[in-house]
């Protein structure tokens, strides 16, 4: 994966109220992703799947609105950069 400018901090915000399954991961989405087959992050474009791309992650972007589904390997460095426009969404 091309870095894209994402890797430069860490930063997780978890709501003082999220109460989850301990074994649960934040954000995280079960297949078969609601139709979406690949990342949404451009510069990478990988076929989400639990294997290969390590599963899926769910944001929304603060200046769309939008959701995005982004894989296990992007989300860490969306999550960790860019906080500020991508809102990992607590499942």
């Amino acid at each position: 994966m091309s870095d894209g400018g994402f890797l430069d901090g860490f930063h997780i915000h978890v709501p003082e109220d999220y109460d989850a399954d301990p074994d649960a991961k934040l954000g995280k989405v079960m297949a078969p992703y609601g139709g979406i087959e690949r990342c949404a992050l451009s510069t990478c474009q990988q076929e989400l799947d639990e294997r290969e791309s390590a599963g899926a992650y769910m944001f929304r972007d603060l200046e769309t609105g939008k959701l995005v589904i982004l894989c296990g390997e992007c989300a860490p460095g969306v999550e960790l950069n860019h906080s500020d426009r991508f809102l990992l969404i607590p499942l």
